[in-house]
């Protein structure tokens, strides 16, 4: 991304990521377990302001998601293959 804030930024123009965690969207719906879900409404607002006040990047909603990434770049890959998930 930061090679994208470089191209765009003369032209006045700001990029912020956002991570989402489970916002209730039909897009997870079907989904057996959305844990920590928030409502749209507030998802979209937290998002919203997020972009207007230009941070970088953000995780929305930031609980419990900010911890288990932080956990989850710490974890090595031999741990990862082990329990299947990469």
């Amino acid at each position: 991304m930061e090679a994208l804030r470089g191209e765009v930024k003369r032209y006045g123009v700001s990029v912020t990521v956002i991570h989402p965690g489970f916002i209730d969207t039909p897009i997870n719906n079907q989904m057996k377990s959305r844990p920590f879900v928030i409502p749209v409404e507030r998802g979209a607002r937290k998002i919203y302001k997020r972009i207007e006040n230009k941070v970088l990047s953000a995780t929305v909603p930031w609980f419990p998601w900010v911890f288990l990434g932080y956990l989850m770049k710490r974890i090595p890959e031999f741990l990862w293959s082990k329990i299947g998930l990469k």
